[in-house]
């Protein structure tokens, strides 16, 4: 249905707690979709904010499909490059300082494992 669909974490946490939300996500949001409009790419990438993505601390996480390709602590200013080189070329950008998939993994797996627990410990499963 579309080319491209960008996630971005817009979860908040209380003060002094690190998550997207804290990490300026809201701009983002805002960002991308501007990028996605004024490029024209409204009818082929759709652009929606998400709740946690499991790594708070990298915050803000931005999450493009179908490709799966993760970007950590994005900024406003990283928005236009990653939209050009990633969406509009076709290649995600890699010369920022992004996690290896296996780290990635790592950690998004503790973040599960902490949440198996809890609903374990509420009797949820």
């Amino acid at each position: 249905m579309f080319k491209h669909h960008i996630f971005i974490c817009t979860q908040n946490k209380p003060p002094m707690v690190p998550s997207c939300g804290g990490g300026g996500s809201a701009e983002i949001l805002d960002s991308f979709r501007t990028e996605v409009f004024k490029n024209g790419l409204e009818k082929d990438v759709v652009v929606t904010s998400s709740g946690c993505v499991g790594m708070c601390n990298r915050g803000a996480n931005v999450v493009i499909y179908p490709e799966g390709k993760w970007y950590t602590v994005v900024k406003a200013d990283d928005v236009k490059k990653i939209v050009q080189n990633h969406i509009i070329d076709g290649n995600p950008v890699e010369d920022r300082n992004d996690p290896p998939v296996d780290v990635l993994k790592n950690e998004v797996g503790m973040f599960q494992e902490r949440i198996k627990a809890m609903m374990m410990d509420a009797g949820k499963l």
